[in-house]
């Protein structure tokens, strides 16, 4: 019965003639639609047409992420100016940073074997050793420690040493004497409160105390 009703109607409309009109709604219609609602939380333009339309309103509040983005650029411009890059390759001589207890040699010279992290590297020094270190702890060596003539540098860097700081200790020319303080002295002082005043009670007068 449905059907049949459907079709009647689809009868009746088809044998009129229609014209698409563009009508322009009130400027309170077209707030409503790209407005986001408070059930469900989108506008109805946006539910209707699955994304985010634009509109002169945009253009009051700018794009936050696109500024954002625009900011992290400078900043990073202005930093990498002074950055250094930090590149060391396998088989590069280096100076490995010396933690030995005791030990005056702050720097000692190897070569780079492996990469053992972003920022580890494994290095075997001239005594056969193999040790780990970050790259904080490597300076990069640009002669050969090998060589007779540049063995002395390796040794006697004075770039590669920490100054030892030494602070000079003041003595004073002449000693000031101590005064004694005199043995009675603390007899003398006054006591800090006054001394209390004991009185025998009236009510114990008739009676003979020990």
């Amino acid at each position: 019965m449905a059907a049949s009703r459907i079709q009647r109607w689809a009868l009746t409309l088809a044998a009129y003639e229609y014209t698409i009109v563009y009508k322009e709604g009130t400027i309170q219609e077209k707030l409503n639609r790209i407005t986001p609602q408070t059930t469900t939380g989108l506008a109805p333009s946006e539910l209707l047409m699955k994304r985010k339309l634009k509109s002169r309103l945009d253009l009051v509040f700018p794009n936050i992420e696109k500024r954002v983005q625009e900011r992290q650029q400078k900043q990073k411009h202005y930093h990498d100016k002074k950055s250094v890059n930090r590149q060391i390759n396998v088989g590069q001589g280096v100076f490995a940073r010396n933690f030995a207890i005791g030990s005056k040699i702050k720097w000692i010279p190897g070569e780079v074997i492996k990469q053992s992290g972003p920022l580890s590297f494994h290095i075997k020094l001239q005594d056969g050793r193999v040790i780990r270190r970050h790259i904080d702890h490597i300076r990069v060596r640009n002669f050969d420690c090998t060589n007779n003539e540049n063995e002395e540098k390796c040794d006697n860097d004075s770039d590669l040493f920490e100054p030892e700081i030494t602070i000079p200790i003041s003595t004073p020319e002449t000693e000031q004497p101590q005064i004694e303080k005199p043995s009675n002295m603390t007899e003398q002082m006054e006591p800090r409160y006054p001394k209390r005043i004991r009185k025998e009670p009236s009510h114990l007068k008739d009676f003979v105390l020990k």
